[in-house]
């Protein structure tokens, strides 16, 4: 893979696991008032993709909210996350409110999982635009990319516009929403 077309995660550290037998709302969520957005909307009706690392599928605060899952970069691991971060990204998005461990900005929304990256952390511009392709046509309404590149993608940016065209109309038609959202790369704008 050449530097034009490498896609890594942040650097980012584990500091402390934690195994909570009561549920947590997190001091980020109290700070945005997160809390009295769940009278209006708790994330019912959206799926989210996330475009990660992979995730523990069996974890108690995220294994009901996975709907689609795939392993784009054909590891031996299928969609395992051997480092964690797609994991946290995910809980920060969709863990349950489930009387444990901590509950997530939309608890009753939907994960798509693709794992995009290998075991170093990278992943090409064709994996990336596959993924978020894939995400679409499995109904993804969010998209959410935690990675940055050196260089812009042309093949990410087009992938990106498809996806924003192509929802926009299958939403509109199947849920009257007025636009499609993603989070991705500041480095590609």
């Amino acid at each position: 893979m050449d530097a034009k077309t490498a896609f890594t995660l942040s650097p980012f550290q584990i500091i402390e696991t934690l195994n909570r037998e009561q549920q947590q709302i997190d001091w980020g969520l109290k700070s945005l008032d997160i809390p009295k957005l769940w009278k209006q909307t708790k994330g019912e009706g959206i799926k989210i993709a996330v475009l990660d690392t992979g995730i523990a599928e069996n974890h108690p605060d995220l294994k009901d909210a996975i709907c689609e899952k795939k392993d784009f970069t054909k590891g031996p691991d299928c969609i395992y996350d051997n480092c964690g971060h797609g994991t946290h990204c995910a809980g920060i998005i969709a863990a349950r409110h489930n009387s444990k461990g901590v509950v997530g900005v939309a608890p009753e929304s939907k994960l798509i999982i693709c794992k995009v990256t290998e075991d170093n952390e990278t992943a090409s511009s064709k994996i990336i635009t596959q993924s978020i392709l894939w995400a679409v046509e499995n109904g993804a309404d969010i998209i959410s990319i935690s990675m940055v590149s050196k260089m812009p993608s042309k093949e990410v940016l087009n992938a990106i516009k498809i996806a924003e065209k192509k929802c926009i109309r299958d939403l509109c038609r199947r849920k009257r929403r007025s636009s499609f959202r993603y989070c991705w790369l500041s480095s590609l704008l």
